[in-house]
C-alpha cells in the first residue's frame, strides 16, 4: 500500500478501509494536503512501515483515538508538519517500533499528545515534537527504555508550563537541546537520569520561564554539557545540592545570563578544559559553593 495516496492533493477524506493484512504503508497519504479526516482508518496492526504516513497533509485534523502500529518498526515521521493537526491519537501502539523520531515534528497547532508513549524498542526518538509551539502538555509516560538517540525532543515547544515528572533513559547516547526554546517552561522534570549520555547541552537553553531545576540531574557520562540553562533569566536557585561532571570535557556558558541566580551550586569537574563565561551575566549572584575544575584550560568564568 506505499504511497497509495501520495500526492493526491484534493482528497479530503479517505473511504473506510481495512487494512489488517497491509505489510507496508510508508508514504500512503503524504502530501494530501486537503485530507481533513482519517478516522475511518482502523487497523495497522500488521504494517511494518508506517513512516511518513501522513507527512505534509498540512489540514489534517481528526486522525483515529487509538492507532495501532504494533507491528511497525518505522514510525518515523509519520504526522511531520501536519500543521491543522490539533489533537494526536491518546493512544499509540509502537510495541516493535525502533524509530519513531520526528512523529509530530513542527505540527504547530497540535495542542495534546497521546497520553502515554511506550515504546520499549525504540532506538531513535529526536524531534519527537519538535516545534509543537501550540503544545500545553507533554505524555504523562515517556517510556523509551532502549532509545540511544532523542536530540531536540521537546525543541521550541513554546506553550508547556510543566513537564514531566521524570525522565529517565538509562542507554541514551544523545539528548542534546532537550527543552531548549520552551520559553514558557516554568516546572522541568522532577529528575533526569541519563547516566551514559554524551551529549545534552542546552538541555534548558532559553527556558525564560524556568523556575527550578530539577532535584535530580544524572548526566554523569556526558562529555558536553555546556549551555545547560543558557539564558534561563528568572531562576534563583538550583534544586540539586551538587552537579557532578566526571566525564564532562566542554561546560561553558553553564548559567551564562541566569541574571536571577543567587547562588551557585557545587559543581565538581575534575576533566573539563572549558569552562568560559559558566556564570557570565549571573549579576545577582552574591556567593558560591565549592567549584573544583583541576584541568580547565580556558578559566573566564564569572
Amino acid at each position: 500500500c506505499w504511497s497509495m495516496f501520495n500526492g493526491c492533493f484534493k482528497i479530503k477524506e479517505i473511504p473506510a478501509m481495512s487494512l489488517k493484512s497491509a505489510i507496508n504503508t510508508n508514504t500512503m497519504f503524504q502530501n494530501c494536503k486537503e485530507l481533513e479526516d482519517v478516522r475511518k482508518l482502523s487497523d495497522l496492526g500488521t504494517s511494518q512501515n508506517t513512516s511518513y504516513m501522513f507527512r505534509y497533509c498540512s489540514n489534517l485534523k481528526l486522525v483515529p483515538n487509538i492507532m495501532d502500529m504494533g507491528s511497525s518498526t518505522n514510525c518515523s515521521w509519520i504526522f511531520q508538519d501536519c500543521q491543522s493537526l490539533i489533537d494526536a491519537p491518546a493512544t499509540m501502539y509502537l510495541d516493535t517500533a525502533t524509530n519513531i523520531d520526528g512523529m509530530f515534528y513542527n505540527c504547530t497547532a497540535l495542542r495534546t499528545p497521546p497520553t502515554t508513549i511506550s515504546a520499549p524498542n525504540a532506538i531513535n526518538a529526536g524531534s519527537l515534537f519538535y516545534n509543537c509551539t501550540s503544545l500545553r502538555s507533554l505524555p504523562r509516560l515517556l517510556q523509551l527504555p532502549r532509545v540511544q538517540s532523542a536530540n531536540q525532543l521537546f525543541y521550541n515547544c513554546k506553550s508547556i508550563r510543566t513537564a514531566m515528572d521524570e525522565i529517565d533513559f538509562p542507554e541514551v547516547l544523545y539528548l542534546r537541546q532537550l527543552f531548549c526554546g520552551c520559553d514558557m517552561l516554568e516546572t522541568p522534570p522532577r529528575a533526569i537520569r541519563v547516566p551514559k549520555a554524551i551529549e545534552v547541552y542546552d538541555m534548558f537553553a532559553h527556558c525564560y520561564s524556568l523556575m527550578s531545576t530539577p532535584e535530580t540531574l544524572d548526566i554523569t557520562g556526558a562529555q558536553k554539557a555546556n549551555s545547560l540553562f543558557y539564558e534561563c533569566r528568572i531562576l534563583e536557585r538550583t534544586n540539586f545540592a551538587k552537579l557532578s561532571l566526571p566525564s564532562a570535557i566542554i561546560i561553558q556558558n553553564l548559567f551564562y545570563n541566569c541574571r536571577s541566580l543567587l547562588e551557585a551550586p557545587e559543581i565538581e569537574a575534575p576533566i573539563a578544559q572549558d569552562i568560559n563565561s559558566m556564570f557570565y551575566g549571573c549579576e545577582r549572584m552574591t556567593k558560591a559553593k565549592p567549584l573544583s575544575f583541576p584541568r580547565a584550560l580556558a578559566v573566564n568564568t564569572f
